[in-house]
């Protein structure tokens, strides 16, 4: 099924309408996604009552309306104001809740009614989901009748916004057996889809063979104005059509009194990305604002950057066009050393260092997905190395870690505290503690004992456990899925979350638990003892 829509956001008063229908004849898998921002409106990407009337008449295939700012909820809320509100949104194909994402202005209880409020007017709904939203999303679509469902849109926005691509793309969501039709959004652009787009197909068809769309705002704009090159731009990517934006050539950043030498190189056949080489001499440029965004696009669409310093050069520009390269994930190749260049960057994962000017030209780059896990392991590292050093399997001093030893140390550990534990008389109390499982259901809940322990410590302690495994599953998973990594077949990763809902008693709806003292019974047979539960 794949890719699905994709959806632009906002355009505005700068752009006619009749432009963004063009694009629409064009592609049209496109989805045009208006801001309906009223303290903002008529500002840069928050258009007028005016344009969004003239847009909504020319009746586009796909259309969305995303909720921005407080006023447009509570005016929701409001049974004066609730209504108008909706006869408007009811002419968007699709309607997005930004509620709460960057400040909290409402109640989780008032969140639900918006919500409630707008599935039972008949609109369709993109539930916007980060750390700060995924509670109540999961209550809300726990309580939403099957038929509704298809009328309930997940988009991945780790960001809330911000435009901040994550570590890794989630997968597919499901209300027990039902996907949900999600969407990805976070960092978009035309210069790093070619490299994204993969990937989040990747995460979103893991599982199950699903349609989803993906989504971008800041991408697809130039000095903070809708840019109409660029969305076309991301949509021929998106259609799987050629165009020009490979990365290509090698930019060069060193002090201006080596342009003549880069200059050199490129006559010998050098492809080079930077052009400030021919403007290096005092007067040569005429806006030096319009050659930095020159330089920095330059930098984005570069195979890679090289650089370069000599021997007591003090590097300014050139360390700030080496910054732009690993924002834009460019790799740096560093030839010399360079003083004023700070250690932390040089452990970037895109970051080389070369001994000459043409190993830097034809080096290698790091494969993606070791760039990757690299950057997945660094933060690793140390607490790895504090461990190896404790147990006396190298460390800071040591350039190896025997793993063996490493992995038998730990076992042996393990070992170790069970055979302690089973040595342990129980201590009869007068309560026990039991932990109650509860699966979250469309019409109602259902509860369970799971296990009971002799201490309310002990108990909460289980049911973070159950909380950091359920974490946990997810993660590997979502890594699985998303890097390569050991990745396992879409049988397997089935198999895999058929298990952990056998061993944590989790169900797809979500999940919960609760701790309740209970005086004892002399059938103490009849709950688990602790020694019992580790050993199993």
């Amino acid at each position: 099924m794949s890719l699905k829509l994709v959806s632009l956001t906002g355009a505005d008063d700068h752009v006619s309408p009749e432009s963004l229908a063009a694009i629409s004849v064009q592609y049209p898998l496109v989805e045009w996604a208006i801001l309906v921002f009223p303290e903002k409106e008529g500002t840069p990407r928050n258009p007028s009552a005016q344009w969004r009337e003239k847009f909504l008449s020319l009746g586009l295939p796909h259309t969305a309306a995303h909720l921005c700012g407080a006023q447009i909820y509570r005016d929701l809320l409001s049974p004066e104001t609730s209504q108008s509100r909706i006869d408007e949104l009811s002419r968007y194909g699709r309607i997005q809740i930004n509620i709460n994402a960057r400040s909290r202005h409402f109640t989780d209880e008032e969140v639900l009614a918006i919500y409630r409020k707008l599935l039972d007017a008949g609109l369709h709904l993109i539930l916007q989901h980060h750390d700060g939203s995924w509670r109540i999303i999961q209550r809300f679509v726990a309580e939403t009748s099957q038929d509704s469902l298809s009328r309930i849109d997940i988009l991945y926005d780790a960001s809330k916004g911000t435009g901040q691509r994550p570590e890794f793309w989630p997968p597919m969501s499901t209300v027990g057996s039902t996907p949900l039709f999600c969407g990805y959004a976070g960092g978009l652009g035309p210069d790093v889809l070619p490299e994204e787009l993969p990937r989040i197909r990747e995460a979103a068809t893991a599982w199950r063979d699903l349609p989803f769309w993906i989504d971008m705002e800041s991408g697809v704009r130039t000095n903070n104005e809708f840019d109409l090159a660029k969305a076309k731009t991301v949509l021929s990517i998106a259609c799987g059509k050629p165009q020009s934006l490979e990365r290509k050539g090698v930019y060069f950043a060193s002090k201006v009194v080596h342009a003549v030498r880069w200059q050199a190189m490129r006559d010998a056949g050098v492809i080079t990305a930077s052009s400030w080489i021919d403007e290096a001499g005092e007067g040569q440029t005429a806006d030096y604002g319009e050659l930095s965004e020159r330089c920095l696009n330059e930098i984005a669409e570069a195979e890679r950057l090289v650089l370069y310093c000599q021997p007591g050069e003090i590097l300014k520009g050139a360390l700030l066009e080496a910054g732009a390269a690993l924002m834009a994930g460019t790799p740096v190749f560093l030839v010399g050393e360079c003083e004023s260049l700070s250690r932390v960057f040089r452990k970037h994962a895109l970051w080389h260092e070369c001994s000459s000017i043409e190993e830097a030209i034809i080096a290698p780059i790091r494969n993606r997905l070791e760039v990757s896990v690299r950057h997945r392991l660094s933060s690793c590292e140390d607490a790895l190395r504090t461990l190896a050093i404790y147990l006396g399997v190298g460390g800071y001093n040591a350039p190896t870690v025997d793993g063996q030893v490493f992995a038998e140390k730990i076992r042996w550990g393990i070992d170790h505290i069970l055979a302690v534990e089973k040595k342990r008389k129980p201590v009869v109390s007068s309560s026990v503690f039991v932990v109650t499982g509860t699966r979250y259901g469309y019409k109602e809940d259902t509860s369970w004992t799971l296990t009971s322990w002799p201490t309310k410590e002990a108990a909460e302690a289980h049911v973070a456990f159950l909380e950091a495994k359920l974490q946990e599953a997810a993660d590997q998973v979502a890594e699985g899925c998303t890097t390569g990594l050991d990745y396992p077949d879409r049988e397997k990763i089935e198999e895999l979350m058929v298990e952990h809902d056998r061993l944590l008693e989790l169900g797809t709806n979500g999940a919960g638990w609760s701790v309740e003292e209970v005086p004892f019974r002399s059938d103490v047979s009849s709950f688990p003892l602790v020694a019992g539960a580790l050993a199993g």
